[in-house]
């Protein structure tokens, strides 16, 4: 796949795969005699307007720092002496 456009916030990609068409024949040898034809080209385009790569980045940058302040509360909280508390 090879990048052919680029603008601003978009690419456009182009996959290109050769359709073949293969045929076995045995010679009168007794040896294997492969053919191939090439019937044509597969072309895909696609176009990504994906999320800017800063912004993607910034999006996992927070949900990291979440997991990391989620783990601190709970090592905080399993270092924390149960108090009992005194029945009224």
């Amino acid at each position: 796949m090879s990048i052919y456009e680029e603008g601003e916030g978009f690419f456009k990609h182009r996959s290109v795969k050769k359709v073949v068409e293969k045929k076995q024949t045995m010679s009168d040898k007794g040896m294997k005699i492969e053919e191939i034809k090439t019937i044509g080209y597969d072309i895909v385009e696609t176009t990504d307007y994906g999320i800017p790569v800063r912004e993607a980045y910034n999006e996992i940058d927070r949900i990291q720092d979440f997991a990391q302040r989620v783990k601190q509360a709970i090592n905080r909280a399993n270092k924390t002496e149960l108090v009992e508390m005194p029945a009224k």
